[in-house]
């Protein structure tokens, strides 16, 4: 009241007509600019972004970037030198805010590099979190908008933050939910104790109208594939339960996609609440990630849980509807929701789903591109044609050549795309290109395989369908997993003989002794099939004994063009 004057007492009535909130800040100037509209330049003044809106056109649909420049340059003035943590924080959530959509996140991070705004931000806010002179929520929402801008956190300065915690005393259920989802779409290395904690904390303050806060640490928790306990799960399946209207499609959705990324079952009556009452009322408004993340979750608990096929039909018919929408991710999810629930593709499935990835085939990462040649070749088993196979090895090796893909690609993934292309090989010519990437990859982290992706791989060449992946390195395969035959199981183990014996390989007597070893207490469990499959791997071999009831060595004899029937 100190302030107000007979000058801007009426810019005060001029703000509440036009619906303006004005709190106890400093006073406001005013500038008339072509008569159209009136410019505010604000000194120590915050006003969010959707009051701000209110006033002047959306910079988007008017397309009008003097507009955007003007806010934004209003908003980074309050990132000065003897700035408060409250001012510092309103700032950058403001920002968050504003870069909520693709075009203006974009302005907002250019900006935010090429001015080193954030590196500015830290260094003014690093001396209140030092003084630990922070609330709660000004801990919290600074982590939750450098989450929404995906600004990286360097270690120390994660440490710096984890420090003002103070074990989330005095916070509320909102502000803990915020933290770990930022810290979550930023994948930052928060120590388990401290998940804990703060989950522990979480469930005891949690109220009835805390709907939203359950769904996002449940998927926070997933994608820091932290365990859910069954405190945890017991507070969710009691929402779902009682409380399943209050969820939003995405907060369902985020729910049944984290539960089953946990590998964690729904109770009876939890599944029953989400999948035949909350989920069709909502299956008609769920966009083409939040369908394929309720049809995957669903088949992921179809061992236990059985999916109505009414509820199918919905979620299988929205999801066809919103296909040409689905981005890589939802492709491959997709793929592997029909693979768990048993229902292969149709024709005109097919051809639908193989268009899409066609159109998006570049923006696929190199897991995706693994799952998705892995799971329509060879456990599907259906062979793509010509030009869906040229669009994968074109993408594949795009992204193989990608040095910031080196930590992206792993054993499995490799171990998977051997499998789907050992598959196809024999109908579809692969390029040499995809080969050579291959096989580079895999002496690059051979000694990163388990003795299980050894032996698959083996299995993939064994029927020399990937011959031209095997010209070179099997040999190598076999020394390796010589190492690690102690990993392996009887079927196996199996296919590593069996390998060795179609390829013409010799294993050296000790390394045959050692899986008759590993093999034998596990006969008892083997059906007939694959006994016959020990016994001819082992006289593929050179390994047997027609003298007594054990096997010894022996001359080895050349294995027939085929494997005997059984």
């Amino acid at each position: 009241p100190s302030i107000v004057t007979a000058k801007n007492s009426f810019l005060i009535r001029s703000f509440a007509k036009k619906s303006f909130r004005v709190d106890s800040y400093s006073e406001y100037s005013v500038q008339k600019k072509d008569n159209k509209r009136d410019t505010y330049r604000r000194k120590n003044l915050l006003i969010p972004y959707f009051e701000l809106k209110s006033r002047f056109p959306d910079p988007e649909r008017q397309k009008s970037p003097q507009v955007t420049k003007m806010w934004l340059s209003d908003v980074l003035m309050h990132v000065q030198p003897g700035a408060s943590a409250q001012h510092l924080v309103q700032a950058l959530s403001l920002l968050a805010k504003f870069a909520r959509s693709e075009s203006s996140r974009y302005i907002v991070i250019t900006k935010m590099l090429n001015d080193g705004l954030f590196d500015r931000w830290w260094s003014l806010m690093t001396p209140h979190f030092e003084s630990g002179n922070v609330n709660s929520f000004e801990v919290s929402n600074s982590m939750h908008s450098l989450g929404a801008l995906q600004c990286k956190l360097s270690e120390d300065q994660f440490k710096l933050w984890l420090s003002c915690t103070k074990g989330y005393r005095m916070w509320e259920t909102r502000e803990m939910s915020m933290a770990l989802w930022a810290v979550a779409k930023l994948k930052l290395p928060m120590p388990g104790e401290e998940i804990d904690t703060l989950v522990e904390k979480l469930l005891s303050c949690v109220a009835g109208n805390d709907h939203q806060a359950i769904a996002n640490t449940a998927w926070s928790l997933a994608t820091l594939q932290h365990p859910i306990s069954d405190a945890f799960q017991e507070k969710v399946e009691q929402f779902l339960i009682e409380r399943q209207q209050v969820f939003s499609k995405q907060e369902l959705s985020n729910i049944l996609w984290a539960f089953a990324s946990s590998q964690r079952v729904l109770s009876a009556n939890a599944w029953q609440a989400s999948y035949d009452y909350a989920v069709p009322i909502r299956v008609r408004f769920l966009n083409s990630q939040e369908i394929v993340n309720v049809l995957w979750a669903a088949s992921r608990m179809a061992d236990v849980h059985t999916l109505s096929r009414s509820t199918y039909d919905a979620l299988n018919l929205r999801c066809l509807s919103k296909m040409p929408r689905f981005q890589s991710p939802a492709l491959s999810q997709y793929l592997f929701s029909h693979i768990d629930l048993k229902i292969p593709f149709t024709p005109q499935v097919l051809n639908q789903w193989c268009n899409r990835f066609l159109e998006i085939s570049e923006e696929a990462t190199i897991g995706e591109l693994s799952a998705i040649i892995y799971g329509l070749c060879f456990e599907m088993g259906l062979i793509p044609d010509k030009t869906f196979l040229d669009a994968w090895q074109s993408a594949f090796v795009k992204q193989c050549q990608d040095p910031r893909n080196e930590n992206a690609i792993t054993p499995r993934g490799l171990t998977d795309v051997i499998c789907g292309l050992g598959e196809c090989a024999s109908y579809v010519p692969l390029e040499a290109d995809v080969v050579t990437v291959w096989r580079n990859q895999f002496l690059k982290k051979m000694d990163r395989f388990s003795g299980s992706d050894l032996s698959r791989i083996l299995f993939a060449m064994k029927k020399e369908r990937a011959a031209t992946f095997a010209s070179a390195i099997l040999p190598t395969i076999i020394e390796e997993i010589k190492l690690k035959l102690d990993q392996l199981d009887g079927r196996e183990l199996v296919q590593v003989l069996l390998t060795a014996a179609g390829h013409k390989i010799a294993l050296e007597e000790e390394t045959l002794k050692r899986c008759k070893e590993l093999m034998m207490p596990l006969m008892q469990q083997m059906q007939m099939k694959t006994l016959s499959q020990v016994l001819y791997a082992f006289i593929a071999n050179g390994y047997m004994s027609t003298k007594s009831n054990s096997m010894e060595p022996s001359s080895r004899v050349e294995p027939p063009a085929e494997s005997p029937k059984e």
